[in-house]
């Protein structure tokens, strides 16, 4: 907008002239960067002796009144005071940012406090002798004093698959065992089959299989380790009971074996030709006597009498 100043060429007084200004050529209206000031501090900075104006209008009043003395101390005056009024608008930031700063800066003491004191109670508690902190190895929970299940801080190896834990929140607190088991995230695709050189090390030979367990006990989850412990020692328990199974199935071989013989060498010698004359007492004990057949048992479990056929006299026997 231009400055009426330079559309009045009737202006005899430079003072009245000055003063005789509409508002919109004193306020500072021409900087994008200013927030807008209040409707009362705008009336306040109109109504004042050297209201506050732009340079702008400055320079241009200044052109037109440049012998005039009067007219450039009140320029410089009302100079002073834009100075003066941007000095306190921008100062609303910084003030804002250090009652934020101090604010925060309480936030923080707050906080190492509450730092401190927690370590002030952990150091209260001692390291269980031969634990160790989790740091995150386990992720099994254990009871406290208040019945609260939370991650134990101090963990202990204990074989066979199991940890010893210790909640870490108090002296004298007992200790917990529990077995660790990976966690599987079924949440992901199904996952592949062990490859071949996993299962050659898991499998194979003593060597191999340590290896494999050095590996595994180094990564963070104690539980991995656990796995593969665990899936060896299943796997010579296996192993020992399938050994323990073919010798008692050779065992049952070897007693079918014997009875084929008995009954062959009975045959042979013509047996019941000789005792021909108790056949006509077979029928009094029909059905006393079981066939030697393993049909209606399970197989490889011996043949056993009844308590009445253990009572009936032996053949030969005197009657």
């Amino acid at each position: 907008m231009s400055d009426p100043v330079s559309r009045d060429p009737s202006i005899e007084s430079p003072r009245a002239s000055f003063s005789a200004l509409p508002s919109d050529t004193i306020i500072v209206s021409d900087t994008s960067d200013e927030e807008p000031p209040l409707p009362a501090r705008v009336t306040a900075e109109i109504n004042a002796p050297h209201p506050p104006i732009s340079p702008r209008t400055a320079g241009q009043i200044l052109v037109q009144n440049a012998d005039n003395t009067a007219v450039i101390r009140d320029i410089g005056l009302s100079l002073r005071a834009t100075g003066e009024r941007r000095e306190v608008q921008s100062s609303r930031p910084l003030c804002e940012a250090q009652r934020r700063a101090a604010a925060l800066q309480l936030s923080l003491l707050a906080k190492e406090e509450e730092l401190r004191q927690l370590q002030e109670r952990l150091r209260e508690v001692e390291v269980p002798e031969g634990f160790e902190r989790n740091d995150g190895r386990v992720a099994l929970t254990c009871p406290t004093s208040t019945g609260a299940l939370v991650t134990p801080a101090w963990i202990r190896w204990a074989g066979d698959g199991r940890v010893e834990m210790r909640a870490g929140r108090e002296a004298g607190e007992p200790t917990y065992v529990d077995e660790l088991i990976l966690s599987p995230d079924y949440s992901r695709p199904p996952p592949e089959p062990l490859p071949v050189w996993f299962r050659d090390l898991l499998y194979g030979a003593d060597g191999g299989f340590h290896i494999l367990a050095k590996a595994a006990r180094a990564l963070p989850d104690w539980a991995a380790y656990a796995e593969v412990v665990r899936y060896r020692r299943e796997q010579t328990t296996l192993r020992h009971l399938q050994y323990d199974l073919e010798e008692l199935q050779a065992k049952v071989d070897a007693s079918r074996t014997r009875l084929d013989d008995c009954r062959h060498r009975m045959e042979a010698a013509e047996l019941p030709l000789q005792l021909r004359g108790l056949q006509g007492r077979s029928a009094l004990f029909a059905g006393e006597f079981t066939r030697p057949q393993t049909a209606r048992r399970g197989r490889g479990l011996p043949y056993r009498p009844s308590p009445r056929q253990a009572r009936l006299p032996a053949a030969g026997a005197s009657g």
